[in-house]
């Protein structure tokens, strides 16, 4: 309640001032501009809203704050929104140029993260390098499968195709290429004319030499052949090779003589020899002596 001569006492509620009416010299409450505010019952006069703060209507008790973007001075209804490539300052009085920090950068007047881009970069570059490293690898395994087979390393060679071997993960199919490929050379292989007229006769009869040579009534065989035909062991060798009669060797061998010595005995060239087309031991003639350039690719 206003009292007093005229009315000059009292108080105004909070978003109203008092004021005096020019007219009946009497004094009202008047409600606080737009950019004013006044948060308490008091005779104080409104107050201006400070920089950074607005207050859009009429009688409000308090200011807001200016939405992100936005500055204002001292006492605006409104605030105004800050030019592309501009930021407001500290407490929103004015806008200066756009600074962007951290991992944002500028661009097209607004600040944008790099994180995403960053992430995006990172996994592309990683995915690359990864594709790179893992073709590096496969060449690398595919230059030592081809190593092994121009060395003869056999055992090694098929060794890459085990299903818990790493290589045969990277480089299956190029490692069976490889393997496929000596298979087909050790099938193509026959023995040099040279080598026949020259050689095979002398390691024959330097072979048949160290034989133990028994007949058993019908033919002259070493031990392997008596196993060939009448089955057993060496630790056990059947009964015809035990009771049949020790003889001189042949002077004239047949194939089925040969055989044993030459292809399947202890003392035959690929008795311990790593086979070319299965990786496992004990390898045929040709492919034995074709280490020593004695066998080649058959022409006929």
């Amino acid at each position: 309640p206003f009292y007093g001569e005229k009315c000059e006492q009292g108080s105004c509620p909070a978003g109203s001032s008092l004021t005096m009416n020019v007219t009946n010299q009497l004094y009202y409450c008047l409600p606080c501009q737009p950019g004013h505010y006044k948060s308490n019952a008091s005779d104080d006069d409104c107050t201006p809203c400070m920089p950074g703060t607005y207050s859009a209507y009429h009688g409000q008790t308090t200011c807001d704050v200016c939405p992100d973007g936005e500055v204002s001075l001292t006492g605006q209804s409104k605030c105004t929104k800050c030019q592309p490539g501009y930021e407001p300052s500290a407490g929103k009085l004015t806008c200066k140029p756009l600074t962007c920090q951290g991992t944002k950068i500028r661009l097209w007047n607004q600040c944008v993260t790099m994180v995403p881009v960053i992430v995006g970069v990172t996994v592309i570059l990683c995915t690359v390098f990864a594709a790179l490293a893992y073709r590096m690898l496969q060449k690398r395994i595919v230059s030592q499968a081809a190593f092994m087979k121009a060395n003869n390393l056999w055992q090694q060679l098929h060794s890459l195709t085990d299903r818990s071997c790493v290589a045969k993960q990277i480089a299956g199919k190029q490692i069976t290429s490889i393997i496929e490929d000596a298979r087909h050379e050790s099938t193509q292989l026959g023995i040099s004319l040279d080598y026949v007229l020259n050689e095979l006769e002398e390691t024959a009869r330097t072979a048949i030499s160290h034989q133990e040579w028994r007949h058993d009534g019908q033919f002259v065989m070493t031990l392997g052949g008596f196993l060939k035909k009448h089955g057993g062991c060496e630790d056990k060798p059947p009964t015809q090779w035990i009771e049949a009669m020790q003889v001189n060797p042949p002077e004239d061998p047949n194939f089925h003589q040969l055989a044993p010595v030459l292809g399947y005995d202890k003392n035959a060239p690929g008795y311990g020899e790593i086979c070319p087309r299965d990786g496992k031991l004990h390898c045929s003639y040709v492919d034995a002596i074709n280490q020593q350039s004695c066998s080649g690719k058959a022409s006929h």
